[in-house]
């Protein structure tokens, strides 16, 4: 009993909390409420960063097909003023048309082949190159100079007609990563739904700003300190529900010895109980026969008065009153004997009942307290056992680290990929701007 006590004072002490005090598991239960939510909010967040992420390699694919289709508009209209302001006779004014279209095909003659030229240029560059050059500001232009062309090289359906393959495998990539994707998540979903989820303090804003780079970093590697705290603190979680479960198994056989030391104490209180009311009852069986032998001797004592009185030997009266005397006077002081014995025994009485009555009570105040720590480490038990269920085993904290990983890894080389991309993209504007200057530069010349 002291032991079991001194135990659950000091794991009281151990949790800071008093003997009176009673724990409650709503606080727990709303905890986890929060949690599983936060858990929740942080799987829709990654699902859109990654459709995010997933938008923009759709946007960069098509920022390239965003053309200069203004400044051939100028050209246009510069050609067109050109002819207008130059009004004269029909005559005349056919003979400049017939010389202005040849010159115009001419030109678009020149500037069709100037630009094939830097096409295969690309090409061969691209073939024997590690990277990949696309121009499609070159396409367009192509494209609106075979629409313009009288004789035409070939159709501008065949152009079309590769660009549509190219974009059709592109989709189809695409969608394959999209499926990897949504695999992915779904498999890490099913893995942290099982996850006792804690608070993580700080909010993640993502905005439309996560195109940079910079703040993509940022975000991951703050998650992935986020999910390193959560997943220490499970650590010690599950440390602590070791300990209590050992306490708890602790306090459980603790409990068990007492159980067993009540019932012996009982058939003890029983045994004694028993013996004591034998004891009682031959007792009051040996007073009742002291009483019958003292009346029966005091009526003989009435019957040898009455025969001494009647009788005339003094000295046989003498012998039988000497001798009537000397038994009373045994007979006295057995009474007196017996019945200090009984009062004695009546007091005994008393204190042992007394004592049973005190042991009694303490029992059942020991049995009341036990009931109520059985009571409450059961639940404690309870909530630790859905604590553990809800709980990451070792295999799943490891699977969910190598996907985490997997994905920063992966984030990071759509970051390099969206990097090189952009700077692909830059380079090409700087040389198509370049080359449209070296265009109009002929163009003027000629």
């Amino acid at each position: 009993m002291l032991q079991i006590e001194r135990e659950n004072t000091e794991m009281r002490s151990k949790l800071g909390l008093t003997y009176e005090d009673v724990v409650y598991v709503t606080d727990t239960l709303l905890k986890e409420k929060k949690q599983t939510k936060f858990l929740h909010e942080l799987h829709k967040k990654v699902t859109q960063l990654e459709e995010e992420n997933l938008s923009l390699h759709l946007e960069i694919q098509t920022s390239g097909k965003t053309t200069d289709t203004a400044q051939i508009s100028k050209t246009k209209a510069d050609t067109s003023l050109q002819t207008q302001d130059k009004k004269q006779t029909p005559a005349d004014a056919y003979l400049v048309n017939a010389e202005t279209h040849k010159a115009v095909v001419e030109e678009n003659e020149a500037l069709r082949k100037g630009l094939h030229e830097i096409l295969s240029s690309l090409q061969t560059r691209a073939v024997n190159g590690l990277r990949e050059i696309r121009s499609e500001t070159l396409e367009q232009l192509l494209r609106a100079l075979d629409v313009k062309h009288i004789s035409g090289w070939y159709h501008p359906a065949m152009r079309l007609q590769a660009e549509l393959h190219v974009l059709q495998g592109s989709n189809l990539e695409l969608r394959e990563q999209l499926k990897n994707t949504r695999i992915e998540l779904e498999i890490s979903r099913k893995s942290t739904d099982n996850e006792p989820v804690l608070q993580i303090p700080s909010t993640i804003d993502l905005t439309s700003s996560l195109i940079n780079s910079s703040l993509n970093f940022d975000v991951v590697s703050n998650l992935h300190k986020h999910l390193m705290q959560v997943m220490k603190e499970n650590e010690i979680i599950t440390q602590k529900n070791t300990l209590l479960t050992s306490h708890l198994e602790k306090y459980q056989l603790g409990i068990n010895t007492i159980e067993q030391q009540i019932t012996l104490f009982y058939k003890q209180y029983s045994t004694e109980k028993s013996e004591w009311c034998k004891g009682k009852e031959t007792f009051s069986k040996t007073t009742n026969e002291v009483t019958e032998k003292v009346e029966i001797l005091e009526n003989k004592l009435k019957d040898i008065s009455k025969y001494v009185n009647k009788s005339n030997d003094k000295q046989a009266k003498l012998k039988q009153v000497s001798e009537m005397s000397g038994t009373i006077v045994i007979l006295n002081r057995k009474l007196l004997h017996f019945e200090n014995e009984n009062t004695k025994l009546v007091s005994e009485l008393k204190i042992v009942k007394q004592d049973l009555l005190y042991a009694e009570i303490a029992v059942k105040k020991n049995i009341n307290n036990l009931r109520l720590e059985k009571n409450f480490l059961t639940n404690q038990l309870r909530t630790l056992k859905i604590e553990g269920l809800n709980g990451i085993n070792v295999t799943e904290h490891k699977k969910l680290l190598n996907d985490f990983d997997n994905l920063t890894l992966k984030h990071r080389s759509l970051l390099n990929n969206l990097a090189e991309i952009c700077s692909q993209n830059d380079n090409e504007i700087t040389l198509m701007k370049a080359s449209i200057d070296l265009l109009k530069k002929e163009k003027e010349e000629l």
